[in-house]
């Protein structure tokens, strides 16, 4: 019977390289060999990709597969960028198309689609140091009440993330985030347990399983 040959990314320019690397290698572990033909495609830090060790384009890699398993993380593979490709290669893949993948990447964008679907989310400013971090922490110091949680706007896998309880430590926890993005998010903190829901579209009789 054939298989499906499946085009696994990984690697990738991202400072989530390391964990993009994993989450692939756990794809390519375990994928089903009697449904489907795992194909690794690196992608190094510079963009190139890879099949078989040898650096190739990706018109190249899409000819060699059916479909795609995105296993990329942060910038790159979950912005749009990787999707956009990939769309224009003609070839399906995981995940969300360019739209949806943008939108869910940058976090205010994210939050305020969350809140106009009637979603609670923390109290949150968005900043972009423009003089002294220790300026920059002033309105959201004011604005909204520790502890706090200050990230980049567009990382994952908590890349940049800090948790603040004093002045201080906001400053330091800005400077931190401003290493990855230009704009810092500064939100309340919310304790309780973080989950993560994964959904499939059109399986099983639901248009979102």
């Amino acid at each position: 019977m054939a298989t499906l040959r499946v085009g696994i990314l990984r690697g990738g320019p991202s400072s989530e390289y390391n964990v993009s690397l994993s989450s692939g290698a756990r794809v390519l572990k375990h994928l089903s060999r009697d449904k489907y033909q795992p194909v690794d495609v690196l992608v190094t830090k510079d963009g190139t990709w890879h099949l078989n060790g040898l650096p190739v384009y990706p018109e190249i890699v899409a000819g060699e597969v059916d479909l795609f398993w995105n296993a990329l993380h942060g910038e790159y593979g979950e912005d749009g960028t990787v999707q956009r490709l990939l769309a224009s290669l003609g070839k399906p893949h995981t995940g969300p198309e360019e739209v949806s993948a943008m939108a869910t990447m940058n976090k205010p964008t994210a939050a305020a689609m969350l809140s106009r679907a009637g979603i609670k989310v923390p109290k949150a400013i968005v900043i972009v140091p423009r003089a002294s971090f220790k300026e920059a922490a002033r309105e959201p110091f004011a604005r909204i009440s520790p502890p706090w949680v200050v990230k980049p706007t567009d990382r994952g896998s908590a890349v940049g993330l800090t948790y603040a309880r004093s002045f201080n430590e906001l400053v330091t926890a800005i400077e931190r985030a401003s290493e990855y993005s230009h704009e810092i998010m500064i939100e309340q903190y919310i304790p309780g347990k973080e989950c993560a829901v994964g959904t499939i579209d059109n399986f099983r009789n639901q248009a979102i399983y």
